[in-house]
């Protein structure tokens, strides 16, 4: 009789036992502690705070400098293809 090879079967439980590992390793990992200098820190963060004051005031600055949408407003709209046809409508009725 000849042997045959659950191909399917065998790769199945392959992956599944490297993910049962996988998922133990993953569990059981502890991560590195490490010793954090608190004050430094703090000045890291005092030192980022009191930069964006300078930019934040040029950032406004700029902002009221630029025109706005008013502005603008001179220009003519494109009219819609709707508004079109309702012009060529009436163009045609008279």
């Amino acid at each position: 009789m000849a042997v045959t090879r659950l191909v399917r079967k065998a790769k199945k439980n392959r992956t599944v036992s490297r993910k049962r590992v996988t998922a133990i390793k993953r569990l059981t990992s502890r991560p590195v502690i490490k010793n954090v200098d608190i004050e430094q820190i703090k000045e890291e963060f005092a030192k980022k705070n009191a930069q964006p004051v300078a930019k934040k005031a040029k950032v406004e600055a700029e902002v009221a400098e630029t025109p706005k949408a008013e502005d603008h407003a001179e220009k003519p709209a494109k009219a819609s293809a709707k508004a079109k046809a309702e012009q060529n409508d009436s163009d045609s009725a008279a």
